[in-house]
C-alpha cells in the first residue's frame, strides 16, 4: 500500500496511459501531459513565407523561417467554430509528434476542452480526426 504522494504518483502512473489535456483555442493551443507542471502554448496555425514557398511551418516550427516578412497565417478556427478540418488534422499530427508530445493519441487518455454548446456533428469529426487518423 503506498504511504506518500510520491508513491501514489509511481503506482499511478505506471498502471495507466498518459493522460493528455488538449485546449485548443482560436489563435493560441494550451497542451501538455497531466503530469506536467505547466502546458505548452503553442500557436494553433499553419504559416506559410512568401520567401519560403514549398515550405509551410506548423505552429511553433515558425521559429525555423529564415524571412519572416509577409507572412500568411492560416487558421482552423473561424469565428470560436473549428471549420478548416485539414489544417486542425496537421496541426493535431504535430502536437502528437516527436517534436512536442511524443505520444500517440490511441495509446493514452485524452482530455480536451470544447466550447459551450459545441455542435455534435464538431464533436463526431474532431473525435475522428484523433483517433482515426494517420
Amino acid at each position: 500500500m503506498p504511504k506518500n504522494k510520491a508513491d501514489i504518483a509511481k503506482s499511478s502512473s505506471s498502471s495507466s496511459a498518459d493522460t493528455v489535456i488538449l485546449d485548443l483555442g482560436s489563435y493560441n493551443a494550451k497542451l501538455g501531459l497531466a503530469s506536467n507542471e505547466a502546458p505548452k502554448v503553442l500557436p494553433n496555425c499553419i504559416f506559410k513565407a512568401k520567401s519560403e514557398k514549398k515550405r509551410q511551418f506548423i505552429s511553433s516550427q515558425l521559429s525555423e523561417c529564415k524571412d519572416q516578412h509577409q507572412l500568411f497565417h492560416m487558421y482552423p478556427f473561424s469565428n470560436g467554430i473549428l471549420t478548416t478540418w485539414e489544417l486542425e488534422e496537421r496541426i493535431l499530427d504535430y502536437f502528437f509528434s516527436d517534436e512536442v508530445l511524443n505520444v500517440n493519441p490511441k495509446d493514452c487518455n485524452l482530455i480536451v476542452t470544447e466550447p459551450c454548446f459545441n455542435f455534435q456533428s464538431i464533436k463526431r469529426l474532431f473525435t475522428e480526426a484523433v483517433f482515426e487518423g494517420n
